[in-house]
């Protein structure tokens, strides 16, 4: 019944002649597991979760199907599936270790939990990106956290076009870099954001997909937050000023005065050495 269990948790189908020795029992319900966590496609850092990060990620959990969630992440889980079926899982989830003292009303108790570490763990790569975007959208003024990479790169537009740098400010490679991409028309929220950013920020230096560990995380979080801030210092925008004011309606006029293809010349030219 347990091995059963672990297929329809899993979301696999009991295949319609299982061989009723339990060796060969195991060995079809370790396959099919293992089948199933790698068509997952977690990422490799997930092995190295901690039980108070799963927790902040699914609080709602109940202590036992978080550790039997954890006990599922860990680097061997594929390759060492057998042992995690008969014994470790089990334990995990509440069951004694001898098999023999397990009784029908606990084994149906620790599949339900099982079956909710499974369907955590399908989720895990959608939930560990949102909160990763939650955690960049709170670095640049939002009330809101954005719900979306794309949410995010729209709103870390509207957070640039507060500020100007100039070619010559003195900015540190990361400030540059995160000022010059979010100036881009580029709609891959995704791409821009989770894989060619980190993998330039010198703290980070690797896509969101090639992290070796979730604290790589902390570091992006930090890089971002630093550049960020040094936008801010250079680049708020104070009052002109008399002279100022005065220049942009004398520059106002003049534009006013030549033909559209002329015009559009200024414009991209104004552009492009301000890099706006």
């Amino acid at each position: 019944m347990w091995l059963m269990g672990i297929l329809h948790a899993s979301g696999r189908g009991v295949p319609a002649n299982l061989p009723h020795e339990r060796q060969r029992l195991t060995n079809v319900v370790a396959t099919e597991l293992s089948t199933w966590l790698r068509e997952q496609q977690l990422p490799a850092f997930v092995a190295d979760l901690s039980s108070d990060e799963v927790a902040g990620i699914y609080p709602q959990a109940d202590p036992q199907t978080l550790t039997a969630l954890i006990s599922l992440l860990r680097r061997d889980a594929i390759t060492a599936t057998r042992m995690l079926i008969s014994q470790d899982v089990p334990i995990a989830l509440g069951l004694d270790a001898n098999a023999a003292l397990w009784i029908e009303d606990d084994v149906e108790a620790a599949i339900e939990h099982l079956d909710s570490a499974c369907r955590l763990i399908a989720s895990l790569p959608c939930d560990l990106r949102k909160r990763l975007i939650r955690e960049m959208s709170q670095i640049f003024g939002s009330d809101t956290a954005s719900a979306t990479s794309a949410d995010l790169l729209t709103q870390m537009r509207n957070w640039r076009a507060a500020y100007v740098i100039l070619p010559d400010d003195p900015l540190s490679p990361d400030a540059r870099l995160l000022y010059d991409s979010l100036g881009g028309g580029e709609d891959d929220a995704d791409g821009l954001l989770l894989q060619r950013l980190p993998a330039r920020i010198n703290d980070v230096r690797a896509a969101y997909n090639n992290w070796s560990h979730w604290s790589t995380r902390e570091s992006y979080l930090t890089a971002l937050h630093a550049a960020a801030g040094e936008i801010v210092e250079h680049g708020t925008v104070g009052p002109g000023g008399d002279r100022a004011d005065a220049l942009w309606r004398e520059f106002r006029e003049r534009l006013g005065a030549l033909g559209d293809d002329e015009q559009r010349w200024i414009v991209k030219t104004f552009r492009d050495e301000f890099q706006q």
